[in-house]
């Protein structure tokens, strides 16, 4: 089902998280939808019955880890949160 996504921007539309969704006025850093599009990559990239790459490899600062600077192309706002 994720694969038929093929290259849409997946967004969590949840007007209340700005960590895992894009918020209310839509700056939030939408998390939720880059770490599925991250794993659509994968999958794809993996191909029939292959394997995506170890979770360690989404951990922030990790290469090709969740950097916002990493996903610039997505065309989606990234913030921080407060706390």
């Amino acid at each position: 089902m994720l694969l038929a996504t093929a290259t849409a921007a997946l967004v969590e539309a949840s007007p209340h998280d700005y960590f895992w969704g894009r918020g209310v006025d839509g700056s939030g850093a939408n998390h939720l939808g880059l770490l599925l599009m991250r794993l659509r990559e994968e999958l794809a990239a993996a191909g029939p019955g292959g394997r995506p790459s170890p979770a360690e490899d989404l951990e922030p600062g990790a290469p090709g880890g969740l950097d916002s600077s990493a996903w610039a192309g997505a065309g989606l706002a990234t913030t921080r949160c407060a706390g």
